[in-house]
């Protein structure tokens, strides 16, 4: 069958899922520390504990730049690594049940120009191109991925194309029309053969080839 292997996802979207949860329980213990930390106006025998600090106490010590803003500056290390872990991270190739022919990783611009990463699969009209999906609960935990499929703007057939992906959204570009759709992170392969069938039969009917 062309699906990706499921053991295999199931390790990689586990994995992501331990490593970012990691890094924000970091990110809120350093803060809590900050919190619960004395500061330099405390008085008493040693720290207390979180649930009997006062609210008065909490405020005092958050208002104190020189032991809470150090804190607040470690918290952010293992938040800015999680955000940057959800925004970059991909599955490998082989995990998602893909082979190494005809397949870039690489980073495209979106409109805001930012690094957009993701697989590029280049066909014979066009490219497809495999991106995380940061806009639902499925994609932010690898269950789904953006499927793309760009097609030169004057490419004829593009209604047929995408109706067959049964296609979500249209976006026009200056060169190019973007297909889009959200697929199960393990249909990728079976999607990929499907789109590269459907077009190569298109582009056959369009332009057959000349008699020899």
């Amino acid at each position: 069958m062309l699906r990706g292997p499921i053991t295999t996802i199931r390790l990689v979207q586990i994995s992501y899922v331990i490593l970012v949860s990691v890094c924000i329980t970091g990110s809120i213990l350093f803060l809590s520390n900050s919190i619960m930390t004395p500061t330099s106006t405390d008085t008493g025998p040693g720290p207390q504990l979180f649930e009997n600090i006062s609210f008065d106490t909490a405020v005092a010590r958050i208002s104190d730049p020189l032991s809470f803003f150090p804190n607040i500056l470690w918290a952010f290390i293992p938040l800015t690594i999680a955000i940057f872990i959800i925004a970059f991270y991909l599955p490998t190739r082989s995990s998602l049940g893909l082979s190494k022919s005809h397949f870039q990783k690489k980073s495209q611009l979106n409109r805001f120009n930012l690094p957009v990463r993701g697989y590029t699969i280049n066909l014979d009209t066009g490219y497809i191109r495999i991106t995380r999906k940061l806009s639902s609960l499925s994609g932010l935990l690898l269950r789904e991925m953006n499927f793309t499929v760009n097609l030169p703007l004057d490419y004829a057939d593009k209604k047929r194309i995408f109706d067959f992906l049964v296609g979500e959204k249209v976006n026009y570009t200056k060169t190019h029309v973007l297909l889009q759709k959200t697929v199960k992170i393990r249909n990728i392969p079976l999607l990929i053969v499907r789109t590269k069938a459907i077009i190569a039969t298109v582009d056959t009917t369009i332009d057959p080839p000349s008699p020899k």
